[in-house]
């Protein structure tokens, strides 16, 4: 396998993947998973606490194929678009039992303009070895 990536980091808010996420249309159109609340709950004390997790993902016609990252993508939509209450026990302290709409402005600002670190291999003819290679790296760095 050719491990010899040319990779592309791609700092994008939080605030653009929702935006992308919901429109079907949207480069994260169709990376929807099934979540539990404690997913969630773990995805935004990440975020919160500045250790953002990294999506890694194959770009084709202008859309993303995430291998490793849709837990992130669905657990921010559903708390900032879906109405899901922050669990009442959770480790963010200003975030217990609250939907996003109930937090502070400030809170709702900060988790929107958080950072999140798309990592992606171009998908092309002359990049399909390299398309199995990549599949191969990320399922083993998502599975340690």
């Amino acid at each position: 396998m050719d491990f010899n990536f040319s990779l592309h980091n791609k700092q994008l808010e939080v605030s653009t993947i929702i935006e992308d996420f919901t429109n079907d249309n949207g480069k994260f159109g169709t990376c929807k998973v099934d979540i539990t609340v404690d997913t969630m709950a773990d995805v935004l004390l990440a975020i919160y606490s500045h250790l953002t997790p990294r999506i890694y993902a194959i770009e084709a016609n202008c859309k993303y194929e995430v291998l490793a990252g849709n837990e992130i993508i669905t657990a921010l939509s559903y708390f900032i678009q879906g109405g899901v209450h922050y669990p009442a026990d959770g480790l963010i302290t200003d975030f217990q039992g609250k939907t996003f709409s109930e937090l502070s402005r400030r809170d709702q600002r900060r988790l929107r303009s958080e950072t999140l670190c798309v990592t992606t291999l171009a998908s092309y003819s002359g990049n399909r070895g390299k398309e199995e290679a990549f599949r191969t790296v990320v399922s083993k760095i998502s599975s340690m």
